[in-house]
This record gives structure tokens, C-alpha cells and sequence, in this order.
């Protein structure tokens, strides 16, 4: 069985027990969440697709230049994963991602208004 929040973000297994003894469930189907009980939803953690988008828009840091540092080291590749980009722009910039987290939170106070901001529908 998969849970998923209301915006489809994907509940970790250990914390599917907790919904099964608090929500009544039709049997073989995928359930809706409500947000509040999402970390991702809630800002408590990020996507990695999320921050590396976030990142992207922020710092401009071209995912070019980020290949071509992978490329040096294996020639065999072909693109580059959000969890590089990300460790790559944390490390150039010496960020932290509770530093992050905690500036998305300020800024933006909801999941809505940071995906609306990471499709560029929303400024601020």
C-alpha cells in the first residue's frame, strides 16, 4: 500500500502504520493524506527536486556547469541528479540546508506559494 498527501508527495513506509490505525481505508487503492500531516507540505523538509529547482532560480547556477564537473570524472554520464546539483551549489556556496529550509519556511510560509514560485507563477 502507498499514501500519498493531497499535492502526491509520497509518505515513507514507517509512517504508515501511524495512518492505518487513524483513518478508515477502502481496500486496494492509494490513499490522500491530508497535507497537514506531510513534512514536505508542511515545509519541514524539501523535495530534492524542489531544492535543486529552488536552488536553480536563486543562486543561477547552470545544471551545464554542473555536468561538466561530473563529466571530468565520468566520462560515461549523461545528465545530472538533483542530489548533485544540490551538493554542488551547497558546497560552492557554503549553504546548509536547515539554513535552507528555514528561509523558504520565512518566505514563503506554505508549500503552495513555493511550488507556485518554482514554476515562476509567483514572485516575491
Amino acid at each position: 500500500m502507498k499514501l500519498f498527501c493531497q499535492n502526491n508527495h509520497m509518505f515513507p513506509k514507517d509512517n504508515i502504520v501511524y495512518f492505518l490505525y487513524d483513518y478508515d481505508f477502502e481496500s486496494n487503492r492509494d490513499y490522500d493524506i491530508n497535507k497537514i500531516y506531510c513534512e514536505i507540505c508542511m515545509l519541514k523538509m524539501f523535495k530534492e527536486s524542489d531544492l535543486s529547482k529552488y536552488l536553480e532560480i536563486m543562486y543561477k547556477i547552470p545544471k551545464d556547469e554542473v555536468f561538466v564537473e561530473i563529466k571530468r570524472v565520468n566520462k560515461k554520464r549523461l545528465k545530472v541528479h538533483d542530489s548533485e546539483y544540490i551538493e554542488y551549489v551547497i558546497d560552492k556556496f557554503q549553504l546548509n540546508k536547515e539554513n535552507l529550509l528555514e528561509e523558504v519556511q520565512n518566505r514563503f510560509g506554505d508549500y503552495e506559494l513555493f511550488r507556485m514560485f518554482l514554476k515562476g507563477e509567483y514572485s516575491q
